[in-house]
């Protein structure tokens, strides 16, 4: 019997110091208030996802970002406060991560996240998803105050942009900082955002506000394409109807996604063909939004049909050449050029020179070659 209490009594040692390990090796990799990996620790796994990625010849990620202006936030309301926001957006962080992901706290209020196998393009999806889940719901300081809370996001991608782990985080710093300089231009409030564009837009106006807050992407892009459907309207003389249509137009191109799932908007990663097929519908879905409203019929077709193509390639329908609405086919050009010019957390805008040649290298397939020619007379 005593042999069997000593045995037992080694056993509940033996358990309770893998216990003690196991927690003492948490605590050694992660940061004790949020739960995540800490600096070390997110470094080491960075340099085995560069290896990894070099080895597959695929490509790795690496977001960098911090909480807007979170020392005058610990200033305002102490310590405690600030580390409450901390975890909440730990907890935002792990909620949008896919398993693959590594999610770490690099220091102070500065988050990091690796994204094995992601481009560009898909860490930017990620970045404009983590940000609204960030800000979908304002902070409760009590139960009498609450404030937004945002972030900054600085993207680099290897080996597009860097030759390894130490590379990849001085890259993705530099892009933190660039968005941190950029950030008085992020927020606009719905009646600044309408001051801004042209045209009637107050019957549309609730929709506009839900698609330019659904990032700052498309915010930017659709003041730039309102602006520039005013000037093409204008060089071309378009009359009074036609110029509304075109103006509204402009700036509810991409309603529709406000019905399609965030989760697959927002999708790291190659996407899927049947996510890829349900974003192609967002033409389709604007187009129903937008026809049971007064006197929208000819915005709604042009919504309908501004994702067609010159040569019959596009969507919804296939339509070609003078099938599709003229001003669906002006709207085409003015969108891919905004789209082209236009500074994105993954790439640098192209120049107006370079975007002229891709306008023009797709005229005739892509696009109406007069339109596009017309186009390229406006001083841009």
């Amino acid at each position: 019997l005593k042999l069997l209490s000593a045995i037992a009594e080694q056993s509940a040692v033996a358990v309770q110091n893998a216990k003690l390990y196991e927690r003492a090796k948490e605590l050694a990799e992660n940061d004790a208030l949020t739960g995540l990996p800490h600096q070390r620790s997110v470094q080491e796994r960075l340099a085995y996802e560069v290896k990894r990625s070099r080895r597959s010849s695929s490509r790795l990620a690496l977001l960098m970002m911090d909480i807007d202006k979170f020392k005058a936030f610990n200033d305002t309301y102490g310590h405690p406060v600030g580390d409450r926001v901390l975890k909440e957006v730990a907890a935002v962080l792990r909620r949008v991560a896919r398993e693959t992901d590594v999610i770490g706290r690099y220091g102070g209020d500065e988050f990091c996240a690796i994204l094995p196998e992601t481009d560009r393009e898909s860490a930017w999806r990620f970045a404009e998803r983590l940000e609204a889940e960030v800000a979908r719901e304002p902070f409760q300081i009590d139960e009498r105050q609450s404030i937004p809370i945002r972030l900054s996001i600085g993207i680099a991608v290897y080996p597009d942009e860097c030759e390894g782990r130490d590379d990849l985080i001085g890259v993705a710093d530099a892009a933190l900082y660039a968005a941190k300089r950029g950030e008085a231009q992020r927020a606009m409030k719905s009646e600044d955002l309408m001051a801004t564009l042209e045209g009637d837009l107050k019957p549309f106006a609730a929709y506009i506000a839900a698609l330019a807050n659904s990032s700052r992407t498309k915010r930017d892009q659709l003041i730039k394409v309102n602006k520039l459907a005013s000037r093409y309207a204008k060089a071309v003389e378009l009359d009074d109807h036609q110029r509304h249509v075109l103006l509204c137009s402009a700036a509810l191109l991409d309603i529709g996604e406000l019905a399609i799932p965030g989760l697959i908007l927002s999708k790291p990663g190659k996407l899927e063909k049947e996510d890829y097929e349900i974003i192609k519908r967002h033409a389709e879905l604007g187009y129903e939004m937008l026809k049971g409203l007064k006197d929208c019929d000819a915005i709604a077709m042009v919504v309908r049909h501004h994702q067609e193509r010159y040569d019959g390639a596009g969507y919804p329908h296939g339509l070609a050449g003078d099938d599709i609405p003229l001003l669906s086919r002006i709207l085409s050009v003015l969108e891919a050029y905004a789209a082209m010019t236009s500074d994105r957390p993954y790439r640098r805008a192209m120049s107006h020179e370079e975007a002229v040649t891709e306008l023009r290298k797709s005229a005739g397939t892509q696009f109406e070659p007069k339109i596009v020619e017309r186009f390229l007379t406006l001083e841009l």
